[in-house]
């Protein structure tokens, strides 16, 4: 896979995202994530180190997500009528909750939202079109999913032009026109591009855990790992050895030298509340913002990306960290901070 040049002018302060930069982007990642692969493969067969495929597995994901706020892009203006089930034809304007959500689940939010303003069995269907194979790939669909026009017509009409909210609608954060779409039944967005696409998430895969067999006889001595890449001459003995007599120096390996601590702090947070989280680090005062990460406390599993970081201040010698659970349950929430 070849490296992608990316101009300059593209990445310089205040350029647009444009869908090119972001693919430019991944295949880079990808590209440098196929060299990585077979540099480790090479490691392998010199350490005596061996995966059970016999190469090395893509650690990362991406995921992007899409950020809504009350009173920005919060609209969703639509006319609606169908007949089985029976609803008149009217106009409404569904309001989103605020929140960081992926694609997918941004689509969720918005057909759950327009399904409650007309009715619990409203025939409508919004989705986030991910198929590599397919034409809309990369496209948010609306989709009027009821099967006849009598006693009432079917009408699905989304109103990002003209109707009720529109200057805050969704409609440009999720590719759309700020302009009417009428006369069908279903519709794709009219730009690939996402005005509202606000992060793209970096996930490291956990990578696997070796048992003792996956390891040859005397896989970690010098011969081992330097086999055919560096000459036993190359390295002096005791180079690494401890003690008075040894090539490590006295307080080479203090904790300032190799870093901050990583601090950890967890809280239960309620449904649809907010906790500040307090960190004294050791790095000390309010010149670094500290690097923060959130995972689930005690428990396995993804965390909800409806629980999120809405902000990082400091005061009174502490950094104070914010986290938001816009879930409909309570959440166990570790907060890491260095």
């Amino acid at each position: 896979m070849p490296h992608i040049d990316i101009p300059d002018a593209a990445v310089s302060a205040g350029a647009r995202a444009t869908a090119y930069l972001m693919r430019a982007l991944r295949d880079n990642y990808r590209s440098a994530d196929h060299y990585r692969q077979a540099f480790a493969y090479l490691l392998d067969e010199t350490t005596g180190h061996r995966h059970g495929t016999g190469t090395v597995e893509r650690s990362y994901a991406f995921e992007d997500r899409i950020e809504i706020k009350t009173g920005v892009n919060d609209k969703v203006p639509f006319r609606f009528a169908s007949s089985s089930p029976n609803y008149a034809v009217a106009s409404y304007s569904a309001t989103l909750t605020a929140g960081v959500r992926s694609l997918a689940s941004t689509a969720s939010h918005i057909q759950s939202v327009m399904i409650t303003a007309v009715g619990a069995s409203a025939p409508i269907e919004v989705s986030y079109d991910d198929d590599p194979e397919s034409k809309t790939r990369g496209l948010f669909l609306f989709k009027h999913t009821g099967s006849s026009d009598s006693p009432n017509q079917r009408i699905l009409e989304l109103l990002f032009g003209t109707g009720t909210g529109f200057a805050t609608g969704v409609g440009p954060t999720i590719g759309y026109a700020k302009s009417d779409l009428k006369k069908a039944l279903g519709y794709a967005g009219t730009s690939g591009f996402i005005d509202g696409l606000t992060e793209e998430s970096f996930t490291l895969g956990e990578g696997g855990l070796l048992e003792s067999a996956d390891f040859v006889a005397s896989a970690f001595t010098t011969a081992k790992f330097t086999n055919n890449i560096v000459p036993s001459a190359a390295i002096q003995a005791s180079a690494v050895s401890g003690g008075s007599s040894g090539k490590i120096a006295d307080d080479a390996v203090t904790s300032a030298k190799i870093g901050p601590a990583v601090t950890v702090a967890s809280s239960l947070i309620g449904a649809g509340s907010s906790h500040t989280f307090d960190f004294a680090l050791s790095s000390g005062g309010s010149g670094r913002k500290p690097q923060v990460a959130l995972q689930n406390h005690g428990s396995p599993g993804a965390l909800s990306d409806e629980v999120y970081i809405t902000s990082i201040s400091f005061s009174g010698g502490q950094w104070h960290v914010a986290v938001k659970n816009s879930t409909a349950s309570n959440q166990d929430i570790a907060v890491a901070a260095y």
